[in-house]
């Protein structure tokens, strides 16, 4: 147990190197004692490695945004060993939520739940998407809905011909019983 921790010890310092020259020496004598007769897939390796990384820095531009989303690349459920806190966020990824909301919801920091995202991605899991930021329109309003989503979500605006006309007194009435209610 002791071999593989200094294994993965070894691989969890590849992510911390910045920039280097890898040269593979097919002539290099095998290190038998270090050989545990255990095998894992790489991508295995690299999550547990990933897992106990302390030092995010070097990784911190390829993280995902904060404001994007992740969506499940594959249609059923990971054959990974996950750990908890990967599956909680591995079932946010239906591409709808962004990683804040996520950390909000799993009460965790969002550097947290991006590199449980990252972890994620590089597992071929699921990928990072750009979600749109929904801001209410207000010359939409009132709200006809025959006109559809009156948010503004990158959907073209109705015409203001089919907006739904309203007197300028209902306005005034309006914002009076709004102010008496103030």
């Amino acid at each position: 147990m002791v071999q593989i921790a200094s294994q993965l010890q070894q691989v969890r310092e590849l992510f911390e190197i910045q920039t280097g020259v890898f040269k593979l020496d097919s002539k290099a004598t095998l290190p038998w004692t270090e050989m545990t007769g255990l095998s894992l897939r790489a991508t295995e390796v690299a999550l547990m490695a990933l897992r106990a990384l302390k030092n995010w820095e070097v990784l911190a531009d390829v993280l995902p945004d904060v404001n994007s989303g992740i969506r499940s690349i594959t249609q059923n459920k990971p054959q990974f060993r996950l750990n908890p806190f990967e599956w909680q966020v591995w079932e946010f990824a239906d591409g709808t939520v962004d990683l804040s909301a996520i950390a909000f919801q799993l009460n965790q920091p969002t550097l947290i739940v991006q590199q449980a995202a990252f972890r994620l991605m590089l597992a071929g899991l699921v990928e990072e998407v750009s979600l749109q930021q929904c801001t209410p329109e207000l010359n939409n309003y009132p709200i006809d809905e025959t006109q559809g989503n009156p948010f503004n979500c990158g959907q073209e605006k109705a015409p203001e011909a089919n907006m739904l006309k309203v007197s300028t007194g209902f306005l005034q009435n309006l914002v009076g019983f709004l102010r008496s209610k103030a």
